[in-house]
């Protein structure tokens, strides 16, 4: 019998039984995806909180990554203002110390006269000059303590000057050696006055 059916319908059932078999395949496909859950797994779903949803703009501050907290701005108190009685005291410690260094700094050599009388004396007094203006000044009293060590400046110059001079001009030197005298003496008059008496007033 089979073999009385014409080869073209022999071909055309194939094909169909073809298309057949690949169609059951496909309902068995569709069938399984219809059954599955159409649902995304839990594992998928956005974070509730994240950096791009924070509202806190900036860096993180110190405290959250685990650091101290920052310097504090307020600046340490400052010192109470100098007193006259402090000032006293330091300016006469200051000019007790000079005086010590200056002891026996004197000499009727006239070789001499310069190595062992002005320059030591110049030295020394200007020492105690920068010393003495470094020291805070007591509120209101800037312009009388100034004075006093505008003569003692005054002296320092002289004496430094007579230092330049005396070996060349020892007429000249002495001069101005003795403005300077004159000047330091001035100094230590004005430093009694105000209370500083270890200068020598």
């Amino acid at each position: 019998m089979l073999s009385q059916i014409p080869p073209q319908k022999k071909k055309m059932s194939a094909l169909i039984g073809s298309l057949l078999t690949g169609l059951a395949s496909v309902v068995t496909i569709l069938a399984y995806l219809q059954s599955a859950d159409p649902s995304p797994p839990s594992s998928t779903s956005l974070p509730t909180s994240s950096p791009l949803t924070s509202t806190s703009w900036g860096p993180p501050s110190s405290l959250e990554n685990g650091g101290s907290p920052p310097p504090s701005s307020t600046s340490p108190p400052s010192p109470p203002p100098m007193t006259r009685y402090a000032y006293v005291l330091e300016a006469d410690a200051l000019c007790a110390e000079a005086l010590v260094n200056l002891a026996g700094q004197s000499s009727s050599d006239e070789a001499a006269f310069n190595s062992e009388t002005v320059r030591p004396l110049a030295e020394g007094y200007g020492a105690l000059h920068e010393k003495l203006r470094q020291l805070p000044m007591p509120p209101g009293d800037e312009t009388t303590i100034g004075g006093i060590l505008e003569s003692l400046r005054a002296g320092v110059d002289r004496l430094r000057a007579a230092q330049q001079r005396v070996d060349t001009d020892l007429g000249a030197g002495y001069a101005d050696f003795q403005r300077g005298v004159t000047a330091i003496a001035d100094f230590t008059q004005r430093a009694s006055e105000y209370g500083v008496t270890g200068c020598g007033g």
